[in-house]
């Protein structure tokens, strides 16, 4: 194009006309301020423009291409950032509205929860109202049954109390048509039993007075005193309502009783006819009668949550014990007590051993009582009738208490099960009971409040002894616990062999018949770790698994001992025995026994041994 107005040369109009004018270029409107021109300025050259104009279209489309880019990158970055940060916001928005809605529904939750409680507690209340008013209705029903119960049971006493003035009356008549008579002799009531001199009490009759005090005082019930007791041991029967069986056990009390020194007091629990016709019939040996009268106000207030209403009796039992341990420990101030059930054979020595462990008990304050009976007393599993033995695990059926043992018990007294609850650990407090090897008692009473449990398998098969051993003659020091601990250890540590548990059953039911000895000289340890591995021991060779607050029957510091004897004869299952006490098989029909001992290994698991010191 022209500039300042000149014409163009000849060669830019040949040039033009070969070649596209500058101005028909795509890119020649961005770059006017260039190429066009300016200020008046001077036409170039054709060459020269040529040159500068093609340089300069190369630049401008690079140029615009790159800021195409840049803003294409910058739009794009603008819009990813721009995203983040509305899904950045939308997310913190959308968190805070469900914080905000669970925070309502929270609210509305517990005011509803709360609602809900409220509304309970309020019919709790209304049920807890109503339940005290039926609770306090039903007291005043039991109360006006219990004075109607005890109505009848006075009209009932006094009834007796005129029949017995009566009978007293008859027979003052009849001794008094007898004025000569001087000496009166009651024989024993079994017609079958002949009189033995030395336990008939002669009792001289004042011909002005045909029937003594003394012997009113005898047929009175509970009317004994502290200063009218007899001094000695006394001997405490307790029975309930088998008479013929309570006969039985007293004519055994006062066959092998001294004259003196055994006074005899016999608890009856209730008013059964028979058994205080039993119990008058031997006022003349004499016997103490002494009357427990349940109170059933009491076995209403053991009604909790301990309470077991199907084991009634064994509540209404251990009520009987702690009311006659009051009578006789408080109310006579006895010191020593023998304690006998209404269904119990003795044996000839029985008051002999109880005289020696006594003494025992005095000396040692490990000792806690003093028993008639062996658990795993069986006829193949004794021996030695003169053997004394400590025991863990408290044997009961007819046993020794001191008036010591009952201070400690007295404020805690069961009101149920007696004889588990004095073999708890607390009660115990590691403390031991002496038990002869054979027995000195016998139970033939296979009912009972405990249904026969055991009679078949063990009970009826225990071994009475027959042999009188004068126990008070002897030297029982190594009963003493730190010479008894140290008399048991000899046994392990002297021991002929240490059988495996595993073959323990089928090694000792294999050892030759009647080659055992009764010293230490034949003795064999097996060693358990748990009371479930022992049981494998003691059931196939007819041992109890009955355990007791963790301690195994007869066992002293985990130490079981038996003897396991072989009958001489040709082996049969045990015979029963033909009368009450007698022995299976005749004693001669055993060889001596070997000594097994079952010992816990260090590491064992019963927690009722808390010391261990002769394993």
């Amino acid at each position: 194009g022209a500039g300042g107005g000149g014409a163009s040369s000849s060669s830019s109009s040949s040039s033009s006309s070969s070649s596209p004018s500058f101005a028909s270029l795509p890119f020649v409107d961005c770059c006017d301020g260039v190429c066009g021109a300016g200020g008046g300025g001077a036409p170039t050259s054709s060459s020269s423009l040529s040159s500068s104009s093609s340089s300069r279209a190369w630049w401008c489309g690079r140029a615009g291409r790159s800021a195409v880019l840049w803003c294409v990158g910058a739009l794009v970055v603008v819009w990813v950032v721009g995203v983040v940060a509305v899904s950045v916001g939308w997310d913190s928005f959308a968190r805070s509205s469900c914080e905000r809605k669970v925070a309502e529904i929270q609210q509305t939750k517990d005011a509803t929860i709360y609602k809900l409680l409220s509304d309970l507690q309020k019919q709790l209340d209304k049920e807890t109202a109503l339940l005290k008013r039926l609770n306090s209705q039903q007291r005043i029903q039991e109360n006006l049954a219990a004075d109607v119960e005890r109505m009848q049971g006075a009209t009932k006493a006094i009834s007796n109390n005129v029949e017995q003035q009566q009978q007293q009356q008859q027979q003052q008549q009849q001794q008094q048509q007898q004025p000569h008579s001087k000496t009166r002799v009651t024989p024993s009531s079994d017609p079958a039993t002949p009189i033995d001199a030395s336990a008939v009490k002669a009792t001289a009759v004042p011909e002005s007075s045909p029937q003594t005090t003394e012997e009113n005082q005898v047929w009175d019930v509970n009317a004994i005193t502290r200063e009218a007791a007899p001094v000695g041991i006394a001997v405490l029967v307790f029975c309930y309502n088998r008479p013929e069986a309570l006969r039985t056990t007293l004519n055994q009390v006062f066959e092998y009783a001294p004259i003196s020194g055994f006074p005899v007091f016999v608890s009856q629990d209730g008013d059964h006819a028979g058994v205080t016709q039993v119990i008058r019939s031997m006022a003349s040996k004499p016997v103490f009668h002494l009357r427990f009268v349940m109170d059933d106000s009491e076995m209403r207030r053991l009604r909790g949550a301990d309470y077991k209403p199907n084991f009634r009796n064994y509540y209404r039992i251990a009520m009987h014990y702690g009311w006659a341990f009051r009578k006789v420990f408080d109310g006579l101030g006895y010191d020593k007590v023998i304690i006998l059930e209404d269904d119990m054979l003795l044996a000839p020595d029985f008051f002999d051993y109880f005289a020696a462990a006594a003494t025992l008990i005095d000396q040692d304050s490990s000792l806690y009582c003093a028993s008639a009976w062996n658990d795993n007393g069986m006829g193949h599993l004794v021996h030695d009738t003169s053997a004394l033995r400590r025991t863990d695990c408290f044997p009961g059926l007819g046993w020794m208490m001191s008036g010591a043992l009952w201070d400690e018990f007295r404020d805690k007294w069961p009101t149920g099960f007696w004889d588990d609850w004095m073999r708890l650990p607390e009660n115990r407090n590691e403390r031991s009971c002496i038990m002869p090897e054979v027995n000195r008692v016998y139970t033939f009473g296979e009912g009972g409040s405990s249904g026969g449990q055991f009679w078949n398998q063990f009970l009826k098969n225990i071994r009475l002894n027959k042999v009188k051993t004068p126990f008070r003659a002897e030297e029982l020091t190594y009963l003493l616990s730190d010479q008894y601990d140290e008399r048991v250890r000899g046994w392990i540590r002297n021991a002929t062999e240490e059988i495996p548990i595993q073959d323990a059953v089928r090694r000792i039911r294999a050892l030759p018949h009647g080659q055992g000895k009764p010293d230490s000289s034949d003795t064999y340890v097996v060693r358990y770790n748990s009371l479930k591995q022992l049981d494998t021991v003691l059931q196939p060779l007819g041992l109890m698994t009955d355990h007791k607050a963790g301690v195994p029957r007869t066992s002293y510091k985990g130490v079981i001992s038996f003897r396991f004897q072989q009958r001489n004869v040709p082996p049969s299952p045990l015979a029963v025995p033909t009368k009450p006490g007698l022995p299976a098989h005749p004693l001669d029909e055993y060889g001596y026994g070997y000594r097994i001992l079952l010992v816990p290994t260090p590491d064992h698991s019963m927690a009722g041994v808390t010391r261990n010191v002769i394993a």
